[in-house]
This record gives C-alpha cells, structure tokens and sequence, in this order.
C-alpha cells in the first residue's frame, strides 16, 4: 500500500485593508485620494503613541496618499491597492 499526501497551497483572502505605517514622525494627518479624478477618498489620524499601524478600508484601485505632520512636513506616495491585504509605509 502506497500513501501520497498533498499538499494544497491556501489562497491568500481578500480584504479591503490597507496597514498604515510612519517612519521619522510621530503624528500625522493621513488623506488618501482617488488617483482618477483625484477627490479625496478618506482621512485619518496617525498617532505612534497608541499604535504603530493604522488600517483603513479600501476598495481596490489607485490611490495617492498624502500624509502632513504636525509640524508641518509633509509627503505624497502613489499606490495601488490590489484585493489582497497591503501593508504602505510613508516616510518623512
């Protein structure tokens, strides 16, 4: 008797959310924008001494993402969010 075991790789699930990260700041005001018509899709608070990521829903598409800090820096990234979960980091 001959036993074959296999194996079947599991499909990653699909999810909307999109872990948030800041590097070099500590507090930011974080607003994505839809990159097509470029209204603004959502706003949030990132603050590091609570938590180290945010996660914020997103329907899959692009996005620009525009973080300002408290004192005044601010940076822009481009992303595209697929139907998997992502993990973005914007650094100051």
């Amino acid at each position: 008797m001959i036993i074959i075991s296999s194996c079947m790789k599991e499909e990653p699930r699909t999810s909307d959310e999109v872990l948030v990260s800041i590097t070099n700041e500590c507090r930011a005001t974080i607003k994505l924008y839809n990159y097509d018509d470029g209204r603004q899709y959502l706003s949030d608070i990132f603050d590091c001494s609570y938590v180290s990521m945010i996660a914020i829903n997103v329907k899959p598409g692009r996005y620009k993402v525009r973080a300002e800090s408290f004192s005044g820096r601010s940076a822009e990234k481009i992303f595209t969010k697929t139907k998997y979960s992502q993990e973005l980091n914007i650094e100051f």
